[in-house]
C-alpha cells in the first residue's frame, strides 16, 4: 500500500516492517509500547530559499525559535515553521556553532576564523565579542546563562576556555583543560559539561571547576576523529550520552560516598552501557525519553560506510548491546559527503529531531494520536483504533469515540461481521437512547436488527420509543420467530401489546408456528387473559411456563385448573403434581377422580402428598402407595411404613413374605405385637445380632434378651459379637451362665476384656454421677437453708387471718406468739391451736400446697 504524503513531507523509505516508540514519558513496557509512523517533513518557506542559497552550517533549536548558521556567516532566527523574523550578519565565514541558554534570551556564535560573538536575541545590551587567531570550534552559554550572575560561557580551541564576569563586570578567563589536539564538541547541563577532544571525553563539576571523570576514545586509527567527531548528548541532569562512529556509551554521575582528601569533586563517572551500533555510523545523538534517537550513514557489511543516504534509528540500549525499536531511511539531498556537515537537534518538549544538511532542514516527529487514528482507520484497523481513544482521550483533538465507533460499524456491517455489531454498538452508545434508534432505523431496511436487539437498553429510565422495539419485534416475527419469546418476555412493557399481537396473530394464519403461539400466550399473560393463556402453554407443551403462570395467578386460574387437570398433568407430570399436592385448595377426592384412568399421573399425586402431608391420605390410597413402593425396594418400604398408619398391616405382611422382605417383615411383626417372632426373624434368617441387639435395646425386655441370648449360644460366631456389644445395656454374667461347658468360642479372651472395660467404665460413671450429686444436693440444701434463715418482715397494721387483730401491739403485756409462713400470712399461735399441723389456714383452704415454712417469731 502506497502512503500519500502532503505537499512538503518527504516520504520515508521504512527499513522494518513497523516503526516502535515507547509512551512520551519515556518508560520502556509492553503497555506504553506502540506503534507509530514517522512523519518527515522539509522546511518550506524562507528556510528552504536561505539554504539554497546560503547553505546550512549549524543549528540550535529551542522551544520559541530555531537558529541557523550559513556558509556565509549570517544566522537567521526562525520560527517553527521555517518563516525567518531576523537575521544577524555577526560573521563574514562559516558560522561554526550556535548556542542558546534555556530562556532563550541569549545565544552565542564562533565561526572557522575565530570569531566569537554573545548577545541577546532581543536586545543589544550584553553584546561581547572576541577574535581568535585559531579555528574556534564551539562556544558554549551556561544553560541558565540570564539569570546567572557570573554570566559564565566556555570556548572551545585547542584547548578549553572558560570565562566568567567578575565584580567589575570584566571576563576572567581560566583554562580548563590542554594538550589533547582540538577540543571540537561541547555539552553544558546545568552543573554538569562534557567535552570531546580528538583523543578523549572529559567532564568537569562546573560548579566546583574539577574535572570528575576522563576517558579516552576507543576506535580504530583509520577513523579520524575530522571526520568521526564525537557526539555529546544529556539524557537528563546526570546522564551522558557519548557516540563515536559506530560505538556509543552511557555513562551516569554518581555521588561519592567517601571523598578523598585529594580529590576536588564529591561525583564519580559510571559507563552504565556501552555498545557498538551495527549498521550505522553516528552524525548526531539525542535524547528520547529513556531511548537513543540516532543520526547516521549506513554501515555497510566490508565495514566501510554508504554516504549516499542518511538512516535515522531509535534504539534501546542494555548493558552491552542495544535493541533497535525503529530504523527508517531519510532521502536527503545528498549535495555533501561529508558526514559532518549532518547533525541532529531535538525539541524535547515537544519530541520534535531537527536535521539540517547544506541545503534543507528536515523535521523529524511521530504522528500525534489523531493522525495515528487516521491510519489505524485507513488499514481498516478499528479495533485498534477504537483501543487508542479510550487510552489516549485527552490527547485526541479531531476524533470522538462515537464517529470512529459508526465507522467500524459500517464496517462490520460491510464485511457482514454480524456478530461483532451488537457489543460495538453497547460500547459506543452506551446509554445514549437517540443514538440507538437512528441505528435501528438504519438497520431496519436491510433486516438486521437482530444484530442489535439483545443490546439496547430496556430498562424503564433509559429506553427507547415504543416504535424501535416494535421495529424490531416486527422483524423476529417475520425472520426469527424461535428466538421471539424471549424478547417479549425481556421488553415487557415497551411496546403495544395489542400491536405485536395483532402482527403475530397475522402471520400465524399463513405460517403457524409453535413459537409464535408461544409469544401469543405471552402477550395474553401480560394483557390479564390468564385462562387463555394456560390453554395456549399447555396445548403447546410449555409446562415451565405454565406453573410459573399458575404459581403467579392462581387465584384466577385454581378453578380453571380443575378444568384441564389432565393436559396439565401430560405437560409435566413431576412439577404438575408437585404443584397440585402443594395447594390445599384441591382435595386428594377431586385430583383423584379424574386421574384414576391414569395410573402413572395417580402415583406421582399420591407421592407429592404422602410426602408432604401422609395423613392426607385414605387407606386406599396408602394401600396403593404400598405396592408401589414394594416394587422400588425393601429400603423404599420400610421408610413408607414408618410414616404411614392407614396401610393394612395382614396385606403388607403378605406382600412383603410374597416378596422376601424379611426387614419389612420383622418390623411388621414389632408393629403387630410379636416380638419375639420378629426377633426370630433378625437372628434365624437375616442372622444380623447388630440389629437383634438394638432391637432388644429399643423394646428393653429381659426376655427378649433371654431369647437372643439362647440363639447365640447355639452359634458361637454370633456370640462373640453378642458379648461385645451387650456390656452396656444388660449383666452380662447372664450370658456367661448360659454358655454351656467346652464351647469353643471365638475371640473369647477379647470379649470379655471388653465386657470388663465396660462393666468398670460404668462403675466409674456411677461413682462420678453420685459424686456430682451429692455436690449439687449440698450445694441447693445451703441455699435452702440460707433462704429459710431470712426474716419476713411484719409490719404495724397487719392482723391475724383468722380473728383479724393486730399482731404487733404497744402493749407488750398483751403480746403473743405468732406464726407467719412463706406465703406471707401471719396468725396468732392461740388461733392456730387444734391443728394437727402446723400450716396456713388460708392456702390449706384453697387446696394449695401448704407451706413448710413452720418457722414463727416471737412478738
Amino acid at each position: 500500500m502506497v502512503k500519500a504524503y502532503p505537499a512538503g513531507h518527504l516520504q520515508p523509505e521504512a527499513l522494518t516492517a513497523k516503526t516502535k516508540m515507547v509512551s512520551s514519558r519515556g518508560a520502556s513496557s509492553d503497555d506504553d509500547e506502540e506503534e507509530q509512523t514517522l512523519h518527515f517533513k522539509r522546511l518550506s518557506y524562507d528556510a528552504q530559499r536561505l539554504l539554497e542559497v546560503e547553505g546550512g552550517s549549524c543549528l540550535a533549536v529551542h522551544d520559541k525559535f530555531l537558529l541557523v548558521g550559513t556558509q556565509v556567516g549570517n544566522i537567521h532566527i526562525l520560527d517553527h515553521q521555517g518563516n525567518r523574523t531576523k537575521t544577524l550578519t555577526t560573521h563574514t565565514t562559516p558560522v561554526s556553532h550556535i548556542s542558546i541558554d534555556e530562556k532563550g534570551e541569549h545565544m552565542a556564535s564562533c565561526a572557522e576564523t575565530g570569531d566569537v560573538a554573545v548577545h541577546g536575541t532581543a536586545s543589544q545590551e550584553t553584546n561581547i565579542s572576541f577574535q581568535f587567531n585559531e579555528p574556534v570550534y564551539f562556544c558554549v552559554l551556561h544553560p541558565h546563562f540570564s539569570s546567572d550572575s557570573k554570566r559564565r560561557f566556555v570556548i572551545g580551541t585547542d584547548k578549553i576556555i572558560y570565562y566568567q564576569r567578575n565584580f567589575f563586570n570584566h571576563y576572567k578567563t581560566s583554562i580548563l583543560h590542554q594538550g589533547e589536539g582540538a577540543v571540537r564538541t561541547c555539552s553544558w547541563n546545568s552543573r554538569f559539561a562534557a567535552f570531546a577532544t580528538d583523543i578523549s571525553v572529559v567532564v568537569f563539576d562546573m560548579t566546583n571547576i574539577a574535572v570528575i571523570c576522563k576517558f579516552k576514545r576507543d576506535q580504530a586509527p583509520t577513523r579520524h576523529p575530522e571526520f568521526y567527531p564525537s557526539r555529546l548528548a544529556w539524557m537528563d541532569e546526570r546522564q551522558l550520552l557519548v557516540g563515536w562512529a559506530d560505538r556509543i556509551s552511557l555513562c551516569n554521575i554518581k555521588d561519592k560516598m567517601i571523598r578523598a582528601q585529594s580529590s576536588t569533586s564529591s561525583f564519580y563517572l559510571e559507563i552504565s552501557s556501552m555498545f557498538t551500533t551495527d549498521d550505522i555510523f553516528v552524525c548526531g545523538l539525542a535524547p528520547f525519553g529513556s531511548n537513543i534517537a540516532i543520526l547516521g550513514t549506513e554501515k555497510l557489511a566490508d565495514g566501510w560506510e554508504n554516504t549516499t543516504q542518511m538512516l535515522f534509528q531509535l534504539l534501546e540500549p542494555h548493558n552491552k548491546y542495544c535493541t533497535q525499536l525503529s530504523s527508517n531511511r531519510i532521502p536527503l539531498n545528498m549535495t555533501s559527503k561529508l558526514r559532518t556537515n549532518f547533525m541532529l537537534n531535538c525539541l524535547t518538549s515537544e519530541q520534535r529531531f531537527f536535521i539540517l544538511s547544506n541545503s534543507e532542514l528536515v523535521v523529524i516527529r511521530f504522528a500525534d494520536k489523531d493522525e495515528h487514528i487516521d491510519r489505524l482507520i485507513g488499514e481498516k484497523k478499528y479495533e485498534e483504533a477504537m483501543q487508542v481513544m479510550v487510552n489516549c482521550s485527552d490527547e485526541i483533538k479531531r476524533h470522538g469515540q462515537l464517529s470512529v465507533g459508526k465507522s467500524y460499524l459500517n464496517h462490520l456491517l460491510e464485511t457482514e461481521r454480524y456478530a461483532e455489531v451488537g457489543p460495538l454498538a453497547q460500547r459506543i452508545f452506551g446509554s445514549q437512547t437517540d443514538h440507538w434508534e437512528d441505528q435501528v432505523f438504519s438497520l431496519a431496511n436491510r433486516r438486521l436488527c437482530y444484530t442489535v436487539a439483545h443490546y439496547i437498553p430496556c430498562q424503564r429510565d433509559k429506553k427507547l420509543s415504543s416504535e424501535a422495539y416494535e421495529i424490531i419485534l416486527n422483524e423476529y416475527i417475520h425472520t426469527r420467530p424461535n428466538e421471539l419469546p424471549n424478547l417479549i418476555r425481556r421488553w415487557r412493557g415497551l411496546y403495544s401489546l395489542e400491536t405485536i399481537q395483532n402482527v403475530i396473530e397475522e402471520r400465524f394464519k399463513y405460517s403457524p408456528d409453535v413459537y409464535l403461539e408461544e409469544a401469543i400466550g405471552l402477550l395474553k399473560t401480560d394483557q390479564g387473559q390468564y385462562a387463555d393463556a394456560l390453554d395456549i402453554f399447555l396445548k403447546i407443551g410449555l409446562g415451565k411456563e405454565a406453573i410459573t403462570l399458575l404459581h403467579n395467578k392462581f387465584d384466577f386460574l385454581k378453578d380453571r385448573l380443575l378444568q384441564c387437570l389432565l393436559p396439565f398433568m401430560k405437560v409435566d407430570h413431576k412439577e404438575a403434581a408437585m404443584f397440585l399436592a402443594k395447594h390445599n385448595y384441591y382435595s386428594v377426592k377431586q385430583v383423584s377422580d379424574q386421574l384414576r384412568h391414569h395410573k402413572e399421573y395417580l402415583l406421582e399425586y399420591l407421592l407429592c402428598k404422602f410426602t408432604k402431608d401422609p395423613q392426607a391420605l385414605d387407606e386406599g390410597f396408602h394401600d396403593l402407595l404400598m405396592e408401589h413402593f414394594a416394587t422400588d425396594g425393601e429400603f423404599a418400604l420400610l421408610q413408607f411404613f414408618r410414616k404411614s398408619n392407614k396401610f393394612s398391616l395382614e396385606k403388607a405382611l403378605e406382600i412383603c413374605e410374597k416378596n422376601g422382605h424379611l426387614r419389612a417383615t420383622a418390623y411388621l411383626y414389632e408393629r403387630m405385637g410379636s416380638l419375639k417372632k420378629a426377633l426370630a426373624i433378625i437372628t434365624e434368617e437375616l442372622r444380623d445380632v447388630e440389629q437383634a441387639i438394638e432391637f432388644c435395646k429399643d423394646q428393653d425386655r429381659e426376655d427378649l434378651w433371654t431369647v437372643l441370648t439362647s440363639f447365640c449360644v447355639k452359634q458361637p460366631d454370633l456370640l462373640t459379637v453378642l458379648l461385645s456389644r451387650i456390656g452396656n445395656y444388660i449383666d452380662p454374667t447372664g450370658v456367661i451362665e448360659a454358655i454351656p461347658p467346652g464351647l469353643q468360642i471365638p475371640n473369647l479372651r477379647d470379649s470379655l476384656v471388653r465386657i470388663l472395660h465396660d462393666f468398670k467404665l460404668q462403675i466409674a460413671l456411677r461413682g462420678s454421677s453420685n459424686k456430682i450429686f451429692e455436690s449439687n444436693r449440698c450445694t441447693m440444701f445451703e441455699r435452702l437453708h440460707d433462704v429459710r434463715r431470712k426474716g419476713i418482715s411484719v409490719t404495724e397494721d397487719a392482723v391475724c387471718e383468722i380473728c383479724n387483730h393486730r399482731i404487733v401491739s404497744r402493749d407488750m403485756s398483751r403480746s403473743v406468739r405468732t406464726a407467719t409462713f412463706a406465703c406471707k400470712h401471719t396468725y396468732h399461735m392461740p388461733c392456730l391451736e387444734g391443728q394437727d399441723e402446723l400450716t396456713c389456714y388460708i392456702c390449706q383452704k384453697k387446696n394449695s400446697a401448704a407451706s413448710d415454712f413452720s418457722e414463727y417469731y416471737n412478738n
